[in-house]
């Protein structure tokens, strides 16, 4: 049987398509983690080091820390505390 409801109304509302897209976002950042994790692993295999030194907000420390390689994560130095830049505007 067909229905005049819309989509979004059977699904849960605007409140449903937001969280929706909220889980989306989390999963892309999640994912951009991981990614970026990967990188020292990929940089200690073809030179080595001894440690390093991780920059970002301190909020996000405890997102970023879980995902990086057992062997990378051993030669965490430690933080340094740090802001992504800020792309210029458009004038």
């Amino acid at each position: 049987m067909k229905t005049d409801i819309s989509k979004k109304v059977k699904g849960g509302g605007e409140r449903e398509e937001a969280r929706r897209i909220e889980r989306h976002v989390e999963a892309a950042v999640h994912d951009h983690y991981k990614k970026a994790a990967r990188r020292p692993s990929t940089c200690s295999k073809k030179n080595g080091f001894h440690g390093f030194v991780l920059g970002c907000p301190d909020n996000l420390v405890s997102e970023i820390e879980p995902v990086l390689h057992p062997y990378v994560r051993e030669r965490l130095k430690g933080w340094l505390r740090a802001k992504p830049p800020i792309p210029p505007t458009a004038s």
